[in-house]
């Protein structure tokens, strides 16, 4: 940093220039961000969400009740893997992931709306 007065530098931790004695502030360095540990799950924060809504979007696209609730990569995993599974087994595995995500997204929009915090990855 430099002196705001003389512009001759000041070595960090300094309160005055050494130039010309000046008061100097030294600019406050923020601590570095804490990621994640891998082994822990993004929370969700508990956000208003309705049952109703949540259900009739995992009615028509598995997957897109998740992404409603803020599940977003669950969901997305979701209607990939309806998708292949689906389409490997004539369609009988998709009515399995279909009832399945309707009532993960309705449970999953009840805790929220309960104010519990929700992982990434958490069913039902």
């Amino acid at each position: 940093m430099n002196c705001p007065y003389c512009s001759n530098p000041v070595p960090p931790g300094v309160n005055n220039c050494p130039s010309c004695g000046a008061a100097v502030s030294q600019p406050q360095q923020a601590a570095p961000a804490q990621p994640f540990p891998q082994n822990m799950q993004r929370p969700i924060p508990s956000v208003q969400k309705s049952v109703g809504t949540a259900q009739i979007l995992a009615c028509l696209i598995p997957g897109l009740g998740q992404i409603y609730n803020g599940q977003v990569v669950k969901g997305i995993v979701i209607i990939l893997a309806n998708i292949i599974l689906a389409s490997a087994t004539f369609g009988i595995s998709g009515i399995v992931i279909l009832i399945l995500a309707v009532i993960d997204a309705g449970n999953i929009a009840k805790k929220l709306n309960e104010g519990r915090t929700v992982g990434e990855w958490e069913f039902f």
